[in-house]
């Protein structure tokens, strides 16, 4: 019994913390997909901000949707304001309802303290190239 609790407490969590939302698109196979994968991890992982803000900068020149939620989870938790700018900066690029519904939240959430000049004025204009590209996609 405990075992089955231990699991159900697990999928709980993983639910909570977003990992079951799903993909605004599959990764991508090849080379692309396998540098979305190696770009996610510098970013969830590398000690260096300066690799985190390369990471996230990368990931939203690279033209797919599927690495919405590591941006997301960097522009929320990442303690540098440099890769939450990055973060937020490649959302606006990347695009897509999941993407667009990430900046909305933490723009809402944002205002609600004092916060950095730098990333209010990022977030008005990924939104803006968010709400664009929403506009423009099929």
């Amino acid at each position: 019994m405990k075992i089955y609790t231990y699991i159900m407490l697990l999928i709980l969590a993983c639910v909570f913390a977003g990992c079951a939302t799903p993909r605004s698109e599959p990764l991508p196979a090849g080379p692309k997909g396998e540098s979305i994968l190696a770009l996610s991890q510098s970013l969830q992982t590398d000690e260096s901000p300066t690799i985190r803000v390369a990471s996230a900068l990368a990931l939203g020149k690279i033209g797919s949707k599927y690495p919405d939620q590591e941006l997301a989870a960097a522009m929320w938790n990442d303690p540098s304001i440099q890769v939450k700018v990055a973060a937020i900066r490649s959302l606006g690029q990347i695009g897509g309802p999941n993407a667009l519904q990430s900046l909305n939240e933490y723009s809402a959430e944002y205002a609600k303290w004092p916060g950095e000049k730098v990333v209010t004025e990022e977030l008005k204009s990924a939104i803006e190239k968010a709400e664009g590209a929403k506009g423009s996609s099929k």
